[in-house]
């Protein structure tokens, strides 16, 4: 019987785990005759820290209200502790079955107050005044601050771009109380509040002149029903507004000091962030496409303009690994970088001469971020080879995910080599059109629509000190053959002095890194290469899901079974030499 050899590698980079809490507050109970109620505030698990591109990383956090009382805070647009609120709108209906329920007239307009601990009333009404003919059944909604005279369970929003002063509401929904339960079990009503906007705020990690912050095509106006969520529409763009000549940045300070209020929502296509900066009296602009990310209720994202490399803001050479593999060489022979790109739907070659300090970008369109068919996203403008004047479109990508944890969480500690394997595509390298069940799309690579590529990157001589930034790609290119191969998802074959520094953006996984560091007995005359692994990313190398017994020495396998099987790197080490 044959032996099949797994192995997988992990790198983690910039990882953080956020974690919510729960803040409660304990009501003045005087009499189980009146109403009062228990609130908590709370927010679920946060995503940490990841890159979304070259320039720019994003961060989600919980947005928690503070409990202390101290004095001496400045109010500001997000308030950060419940008596910040001022009273509590509180609006009660009864109801029975699935008639439509009854607003409670001694309980509307009611005004409770957020008092250090307590959620008091100075007229809270009795139990015993509860209007039992409308109804067997009972709920309350809740929000905070109150807005006068409001006689419905509905918070609208018209546009919230064009006020510079967006309210920070919280909202709670009790859950279906039984009139004629004990009234043990009723003296005090749960009350859940969650923030109903995402707050988003923006920072540079470096110091610097913003003069211009703009979301494009999102939505700002909608309508909030507590206790089933947001209607949102109207499409537009919002531009922060910032002092004349911009403002200037304190590296990790928050742009124009507090984050604005978002209406959660699900970015359809066309979606991004611009940021212009005042370099020297020059503006360069950054961006990168939000497309299918979402905002979340009760969630705080910033979004950090990343430094440019040598004072540059887009010195890479970009390839597209969807549309062909990536050779780079320094030899006697050839001293040349030859990659694809997509433009206007075509492969296109790209090519040139390598030299010491070139950075290589590599990206992989796919079906899913594209608006292309066939996943052909990149450059338009006039055919032909690719010019300065053509425009570059990059892929957006949803994070991975598998049993609700972000990939690189996932995998952290995690001691089964095949339940990583099969969690990220247990049908590795299925391209679009392939028939798949309900359960592959359940995978994690899956599930966000990516697909995987056969193509691979080869790096051989003495290249010297070269960048090489992986932006989620998704190569399952391996060897099935002898062990002194020297080919991989990533071949990095130096002959000396030389450093390649991979840079992750997002997820990544890749098949194998092959790395040949020729040994020299001779320390004075020692080769000197290195490979370095950097960025905010996460890189997984593992094994690939395929029947391994087949004829193909690479690459994708043309049939046979393909279940309980591993492609496997043949007894050599998923990052390293033979």
């Amino acid at each position: 019987m044959k032996s099949v050899y797994k192995n997988i590698f992990v790198f983690f980079l910039g990882l953080i785990a956020l974690y919510s809490c729960m803040e409660k507050v304990e009501v003045n109970l005087t009499s189980s005759e009146f109403i009062t109620f228990e609130a908590t505030m709370g927010g679920e698990e946060s995503a940490g820290t990841r890159s979304i591109s070259s320039h720019f990383t994003i961060e989600e956090e919980v947005w928690m209200v503070d409990m202390d009382q101290s004095e001496g805070e400045t109010k500001a647009t997000l308030w950060n502790k419940f008596s910040d609120y001022g009273s509590v709108g509180v609006l009660g209906y009864t109801y029975s079955g699935t008639v439509s329920p009854t607003i409670w007239d001694d309980l509307n307009n009611k005004e409770y107050d957020f008092d250090g601990d307590q959620l008091v009333s100075d007229s809270s009404p009795r139990w015993s005044t509860l209007p039992t003919d409308k109804g067997d059944k009972f709920r309350i909604y809740a929000y905070a601050p109150r807005i006068e005279n409001l006689k419905t369970n509905i918070i609208e929003v018209d546009n919230i771009s064009s006020s510079s002063f967006q309210k920070d509401y919280i909202a709670a929904v009790s859950p279906e109380i039984s009139v004629n339960m004990e009234s043990s079990l009723r003296e005090r009503v749960p009350l859940a509040f969650e923030h109903i906007f995402t707050a988003v705020q923006f920072k540079a990690d470096f110091a610097c002149t913003i003069t211009s912050i703009s979301l494009k095509g999102i939505n700002i106006a909608g309508s909030y029903t507590i206790g089933s969520g947001w209607t949102s529409s109207n499409s537009q763009n919002y531009t922060m507004t910032l002092p004349p000549g911009g403002i200037q940045v304190v590296e990790g300070a928050v742009i124009g000091g507090i984050p604005v209020l978002m209406i959660p929502q699900k970015l359809g296509t066309g979606a991004s962030l611009e940021i212009k900066v005042n370099d020297g009296g020059a503006e360069k602009t950054y961006s990168v496409s939000l497309s299918g990310r979402e905002w979340l209720p009760g969630r705080c994202i910033t979004y950090t303009l990343k430094a440019p490399s040598d004072g540059e803001s887009d010195d890479y050479i970009y390839f597209d690994l969807a549309a062909g593999s990536v050779f780079i060489t320094a030899t006697t022979d050839s001293t040349r970088y030859t990659g694809w790109v997509f433009k206007n739907q075509e492969p296109v070659k790209i090519t040139g001469t390598h030299q010491n300090g070139n950075k290589y970008y590599v990206y992989q369109s796919c079906t899913y971020n594209s608006e292309s068919e066939n996943y052909k996203i990149g450059y338009t403008g006039q055919d032909g080879p690719v010019t300065a004047s053509d425009t570059r479109t990059l892929p957006s990508y949803d994070p991975v995910t598998y049993n609700n944890m972000l990939w690189s969480e996932y995998i952290t500690n995690n001691p089964s080599v095949e339940n990583v394997i099969e969690a990220w595509d247990d049908k590795a390298g299925a391209m679009p059109g392939d028939k798949q069940n309900e359960t592959d799309y359940k995978k994690g690579v899956r599930s966000v629509g990516r697909e995987a590529t056969e193509h691979r990157i080869h790096i051989v001589g003495s290249v010297g000190d070269m960048e090489l930034l992986l932006d989620n790609v998704y190569s399952t290119y391996q060897e099935n053959g002898v062990a002194s191969r020297s080919t991989g998802s990533i071949a990095f074959v130096p002959w000396k002095q030389s450093t390649l520094h991979i840079v992750s953006v997002g997820d990544n996984r890749l098949g194998c890194i092959h790395y040949n560091n020729t040994y020299n007995t001779n320390k004075n005359n020692a080769n000197k290469n290195y490979l370095v692994f950097e960025g905010a990313g996460s890189l997984t190398v593992a094994d690939a899901d395929y029947n391994n017994n087949l004829s193909g020495s690479h690459g994708i396998p043309e049939g046979g079974s393909t279940d309980n099987a591993y492609f496997s790197n043949y007894w050599c080490a998923a990052i390293g030499n033979n």
